[in-house]
């Protein structure tokens, strides 16, 4: 369960590179890689991540940093709301931000750790 979580978590994360759209500077890290390998790829069901990992060793280093901080914040996302996780979203599958919307759909009952990390990730 913890690492479906984490990977939903991730997933979510993840999931702002494969948005199309005119690259720009601040386009984030990835969308080169996504365009480059992926670009056949339909968005969605984590169809954009598995094509990145399937193409691990090409990506860009600009990328893997990203994907390793996302990682991490995703692993620290579940530290702070695993037990608000189990107890208000244990029957949410997770993905496609669907814990995060339970999360914030019980936002005034989470845990003051939980309710920290849920709010510093809308700022």
């Amino acid at each position: 369960m913890r690492s479906h979580i984490g990977l939903g978590l991730l997933l979510t994360c993840l999931a702002a590179v494969s948005l199309p759209g005119i690259a720009t500077a601040e386009d984030p890290p990835c969308l080169a890689d996504v365009k480059q390998f992926c670009a056949d790829v339909p968005v969605g069901g984590g169809r954009i991540q598995a094509c990145l990992k399937e193409h691990d060793a090409q990506i860009s280093e600009a990328c893997r940093t990203r994907v390793d901080a996302l990682m991490k914040e995703a692993g620290l996302a579940y530290a702070a709301c695993r037990w608000d996780i189990g107890y208000f979203c244990s029957n949410v599958a997770p993905g496609g931000g669907r814990i995060i919307s339970c999360l914030e759909d019980n936002k005034e009952h989470l845990s003051p750790s939980c309710a920290s990390m849920l709010q510093g990730k809308k700022k």
